[in-house]
């Protein structure tokens, strides 16, 4: 799967448009998720075109939220400054359209789970708990609007995710990021605020997570 991700960077998809049901795929986003998995798939989302606006939803340390495709993709950009190995973003269209019924159940299923708590104790414990990690998400979103059957949701990571829905989807296609934008004195204290605001979440989140691993 990995290498497949690789090969299909030679030919980039629309960068600003996705089908409903479409899976987001980040490679080298998160270590953390390399040293548990053991694979540079770290992290899958679902796109929903909402009035006619391609939105990610993901499960991300502290809780699940929606963004604009768009917006991800500069979020993304701006993460990359400075690394060393990039983050890669895919996205992986479904080989057969989503019936209208079922895009009315996956976006109402997905926006029941705006705000949960983000929590990997599924994966790790074994125990779905009150919390849920990104392919856990997906893997629910799926069932719920009968797209898919995915046993044990909680169970799996992002890369089983995509191994166990990959005769329902086409291959994986590159999604070329944004340039960053360019470094001012005004961006930089708006990018240095927003990272401290981002670690600030993921503190919380997992001084949170770390207590609830003893229960």
């Amino acid at each position: 799967m990995q290498t497949l991700m690789l090969l299909s960077a030679l030919f980039c998809a629309d960068p600003v448009s996705a089908p409903d049901g479409a899976i987001v795929v980040l490679m080298n986003s998160d270590k953390l998720v390399y040293q548990a998995t053991g694979s540079r798939i770290s992290h899958v989302g679902l796109v929903v075109n909402v009035n006619d606006t391609p939105m990610v939803y993901e499960a991300t340390p502290d809780r699940v939220r929606r963004v604009p495709l768009a917006s991800y993709r500069r979020e993304l950009s701006e993460a990359n400054r400075g690394r060393s190995l990039p983050i890669r973003l895919f996205l992986m269209e479904p080989r057969r359209a989503f019936s209208h019924a079922e895009r009315l159940r996956l976006r109402g299923f997905l926006d029941r789970q705006l705000g949960r708590r983000y929590s990997v104790r599924g994966y790790l414990r074994d125990d779905p708990g009150d919390g849920v990690h990104c392919a856990a998400l997906a893997a629910m979103a799926l069932n719920h609007c009968g797209y898919a059957e995915l046993a044990d949701s909680h169970r799996h990571s992002p890369g089983s995710f995509l191994i166990s829905v990959r005769g329902r989807y086409n291959d994986p296609q590159y999604n070329a990021l944004p340039p960053p934008v360019a470094v001012t004195k005004e961006s930089w204290l708006a990018r240095t605020w927003s990272m401290c605001e981002r670690w600030r979440k993921w503190c919380a989140w997992s001084v949170v997570e770390s207590l609830r691993f003893c229960y």
